[in-house]
């Protein structure tokens, strides 16, 4: 190359940190010294790296960079320019496009235009293991764990379901991981026996005494009594109460014909 030929190369390149400087606001000196340091590195075509930056190129730089790679006159500063306006670009507008992370893929929304693979979580900008505990395993997203049968999540980890007597475990996520057999109910972290009274049956009902009266008889504290219907009276469709029929009022314990 001429003496001339390289100071024309020169002034081309302090035209384009000029134009570098000026299209992105970073100052002049940030620009002339990246552009030192990534030109003697770069020796690829600037069409193909283009293509390969990812990050928005000011349009002045972009005008400039194909115009100068058609004459080929500094095609490895074009190549400095392109990259640098992308980088000094995304800085200086603080843009929000996020860079895929380790153990990630494409295919996320809003900010976060990825996600994490099965296995990994998201933090901040980040993948990170999802650590699961002794007698626990990856559920069903593939973002966070569950325990086994028979124990349950404690903190990290997954401790050992104490069953008392006459109950059961239960695959519920939430709860104490298990439930009172059938007959029994919960009081006081235990299991005790229904008693059920006459003219009663059991109920399944996780609340209540346990136990629901027949047809025709009411609840009174632990029994069940009967409900006494009068005259021109019939039982409700509960079953545990009366009404009276058409043309007449309840007053007390009575049907009293209408006036």
């Amino acid at each position: 190359m001429t003496a001339n030929g390289k100071l024309g190369g020169v002034a081309r390149d302090e035209e384009a940190i000029r134009v570098l400087a000026m299209s992105t606001g970073a100052p002049a000196d940030e620009v002339r010294a990246l552009f030192t340091r990534e030109s003697t590195r770069l020796e690829v075509d600037p069409v193909a790296l283009r293509g390969a930056v990812g990050a928005p190129v000011p349009d002045e730089v972009d005008r400039m960079a194909k115009t100068q790679h058609a004459s080929m006159a500094t095609p490895r500063a074009m190549c400095v320019l392109l990259l640098l306006g992308a980088t000094v670009t995304a800085s200086s507008q603080n843009d929000s496009t996020v860079a895929t992370p380790l153990h990630a893929r494409s295919g996320g929304f809003g900010s976060h235009p990825w996600e994490c693979l099965r296995g990994y979580r998201q933090e901040n900008n980040a993948c990170l293991p999802v650590n699961v505990p002794a007698n626990g395993y990856l559920d069903a997203s593939g973002y966070d764990w569950s325990c086994d049968r028979g124990y349950q999540k404690s903190g990290n980890a997954c401790t050992l379901t104490r069953i008392p007597t006459n109950a059961h475990g239960d695959d519920r996520s939430y709860g104490s991981g298990w439930e009172c057999n059938r007959g029994y109910r919960e009081i006081d972290g235990g299991c005790t026996r229904i008693v059920i009274p006459p003219h009663a049956y059991a109920d399944s009902l996780s609340y209540g005494p346990g136990w629901r009266c027949e047809r025709g008889y009411r609840a009174e504290g632990q029994t069940c009594a009967a409900v006494k219907i009068p005259a021109k009276g019939f039982l409700t469709s509960e079953g545990d109460d009366w009404e009276c029929a058409e043309g007449f009022s309840r007053q007390g314990n009575a049907c009293v014909s209408d006036p």
